[in-house]
């Protein structure tokens, strides 16, 4: 089991020699890569304790949806709710906002509590997804 105080920190910041690594930046590191992985779990639909391992973290392929959709931002929104829900302990009271987005593109806001001891924290970081490039990119929001 984790300990309490080490809950706040991703494993990668946990293992480094540089464990100082501030702790916002490290999250946006890993929400990075979070979305920037593809999730293999919907393949075995038919399993679904499957839904509930490793399998399930990243983003599913989104490639063929179109992108300007408000169906395919809310199938997004939903799926980027709930995988940060499941993958990432570090958050709570996640909320995920569907921002005006440029051609080609989806922008979203993501808002939640950062479990930080002693305090906890509340941060923003904007995401925005090429469809293209079947990528995320996240950024601080600096507001």
């Amino acid at each position: 089991m984790i300990e309490k105080e080490n809950r706040a920190n991703s494993l990668i910041d946990r293992l480094s020699s540089n464990g100082q690594l501030d702790k916002k930046q490290g999250l946006l590191r890993d929400l990075k890569n979070m979305l920037n992985t593809r999730a293999s779990a919907h393949l075995l639909e038919a399993y679904p304790e499957i839904s509930k391992s490793i399998t399930s973290y990243g983003l599913i392929d989104f490639s063929q949806l179109e992108a300007s959709s408000k169906k395919t931002m809310i199938s997004i929104q939903k799926h980027l709710t709930n995988l940060l829900q499941e993958h990432e302990p570090r958050l709570c009271d996640i909320k995920i906002t569907p921002l005006k987005s440029q051609k080609n593109s989806l922008s979203f806001n993501i808002s939640a509590t950062l479990l930080n001891e002693p305090d906890s924290i509340e941060i923003e970081f904007d995401s925005m997804y090429q469809p293209n490039l079947q990528e995320f990119d996240v950024r601080e929001n600096i507001e």
